[in-house]
């Protein structure tokens, strides 16, 4: 109860020891794994307490809450790998999500979906340059990007080509995108 009132949860770390010297996470984790052998008034008691059973699912919700803030801050879904926010990696956790998107349960996805999740962020990314490669070629009426041609939003689509003409990645490329570059004109040799 202490625990809760100074920190507004029951979210014991599992090596947390008292002042007095109780292993305040050790018995957390016990009660958690014994809860079948606890007597419905001790249970009550904790859930009064508002106790945590089971970490996954609050971590997760936490999570998703903070995922939630993120998009509404930034106005998509693209969270750095690298990103902590309130201590928490969220980064890491977006990784998690996309590397276990076959095993999360149907509702999670959903609510994944429905705040802007990016299942696969290299194929948004390479949607995204074929876009602007496509508009270009509409507008211009020809593939020659300038190696350092900007979007009238800023994207860097003479980067792009560069780096697919420059760097032997047609080799590396796969039949669909390399049809779909060829058939809108792009040129693989400027000589």
């Amino acid at each position: 109860e202490k625990y809760a009132e100074v920190n507004g949860d029951c979210l014991v770390p599992a090596d947390h020891i008292t002042e007095d010297g109780l292993k305040l996470g050790s018995w957390v984790g016990n009660t958690r794994n014994r809860k079948d052998k606890l007597s419905p008034e001790q249970i009550a008691k904790l859930d009064s307490i508002d106790f945590v059973w089971d970490v996954i699912i609050v971590q997760w919700e936490k999570n998703c809450s903070l995922f939630e803030e993120y998009v509404q801050e930034k106005g998509h879904g693209r969270v750095p790998t690298s990103y902590v926010v309130n201590g928490e990696k969220l980064g890491n956790w977006v990784t998690i999500q996309r590397q276990n998107k076959d095993n999360i349960s149907p509702e999670r996805k959903a609510r994944l979906d429905s705040l802007g999740f990016d299942w696969d962020p290299l194929k948004t990314d390479l949607e995204n340059s074929l876009y602007h490669f496509e508009n270009f070629v509409k507008k211009e009426g020809h593939a020659m990007v300038p190696s350092q041609f900007k979007t009238d939003g800023g994207y860097k689509l003479g980067g792009w080509v560069h780096n697919i003409r420059h760097k032997n990645k047609k080799d590396r490329l796969s039949p669909e995108l390399k049809n779909k570059l060829d058939s809108l004109g792009f040129v693989w040799k400027v000589n």
